[in-house]
């Protein structure tokens, strides 16, 4: 599946993170030096003029629209990953930028995207970064006036309830530690809506993957593994380096590891061999030493009896018995 499948990450952005992905921009900030490799400026969709930042772009953007002032968050981040297996041309490089805002405009009312960007100058060229605040009408109480808002939750959570729908709510049971069906006081199932962000996230992939196969016509494409829990799964490109070389230090241990074993294995083989070939000379020399003693009490004997027929009756070790055919010479050599 590697170098086949897409992605989209979201995540909001109030005033401070707005300037902070604008210095990163303009690489101003550390990271962004850090992660340039290569001097090429990058591709960027500016709808509201060139020279604008993305401060500006934004401002641009919201100008004569409401919002809720009760929360924080100014806009999202979408940053939509592309699978690695297409090739990197000036063309397709276009491409991607142009699809990316193209799908967030699709999924998100038509008129969401401030400003996008593709880097090139990064290891990874596959990834576009997409700025985005949906605008949609609103009518007022009394429906007479027609009202610009943006909204960054509306849109997500229409996707989400529209391909999950509602499901029976689960809760965590104290006692036991384990999730659970609700039923009400009459036994009926208690019903909750699919729009939390974790579906949000579940409908966007899979409409990634569809807008990729169908409208950019990349059938190849393959969806990646559903996220399981809420925890984030996407590192940051200093974190993945250090992820990356963190794999390689555990990869060389564990070769390391294997070769040392292997080299324990070839001593003991070794050290068992020399000791068969150790036991083998003993057992020779042993023997050698045997028949020598045997040749020269041979030859003692033969002189000790060579006036007569001589007689050897035994060899046993180093001691041989002997006797005269007449009885005259008898005795034991010693051999030496």
């Amino acid at each position: 599946m590697k170098g086949k499948s897409g992605s989209v990450r979201m995540k909001s952005l109030d005033a401070s993170g707005l300037a902070a992905m604008g210095r990163h921009e303009k690489r101003l900030d550390y990271a962004g030096s850090k992660r340039a490799i290569r001097d090429v400026p990058p591709l960027v969709y500016s709808p509201y003029g060139e020279g604008l930042d993305l401060e500006q772009s934004y401002a641009a953007h919201v100008e004569g629209t409401k919002r809720n002032k009760g929360g924080r968050a100014l806009a999202r981040h979408g940053f939509l990953q592309f699978p690695t297996d297409l090739p990197i041309t000036p063309e397709n490089e276009q491409q991607m930028l142009d699809e990316a805002v193209a799908f967030i405009n699709a999924t998100h009312g038509g008129r969401a995207v401030f400003r996008a960007r593709l880097d090139r100058d990064e290891a990874g060229r596959h990834g576009v970064d997409v700025f985005f605040a949906p605008k949609y009408e609103k009518k007022t109480r009394r429906g007479k006036l027609v009202e610009d808002w943006t909204s960054l939750s509306k849109f997500g959570k229409e996707l989400a309830l529209e391909r999950f729908g509602e499901r029976q709510k689960k809760e965590k049971r104290p006692e036991s530690g384990l999730f659970e069906l609700v039923f009400d006081t009459t036994g009926k199932p208690v019903m909750e809506r699919c729009d939390s962000p974790v579906f949000q996230g579940r409908a966007l992939q899979d409409l990634w993957t569809e807008h990729l196969r169908d409208r950019m016509g990349l059938e190849w494409v393959e969806r990646g593994k559903a996220k399981v829990g809420r925890d984030p799964d996407r590192l940051e490109p200093e974190e993945y380096k250090v992820a990356q070389e963190r794999g390689k230090l555990e990869s060389a241990k564990a070769d390391l590891v294997r070769e040392m074993e292997a080299r324990e294995a070839a001593l003991v083989a070794r050290e068992a061999a020399v000791s068969a070939e150790h036991a083998k000379a003993v057992k020779a020399h042993k023997d050698a030493a045997e028949i020598k003693a045997r040749n020269k009490a041979h030859r003692m004997a033969l002189h000790v009896g060579i006036d007569g027929f001589l007689t050897l009756e035994a060899i046993s070790g180093h001691f041989v018995e002997f006797s005269h055919p007449t009885g005259a010479r008898s005795g034991i050599l010693t051999i030496f």
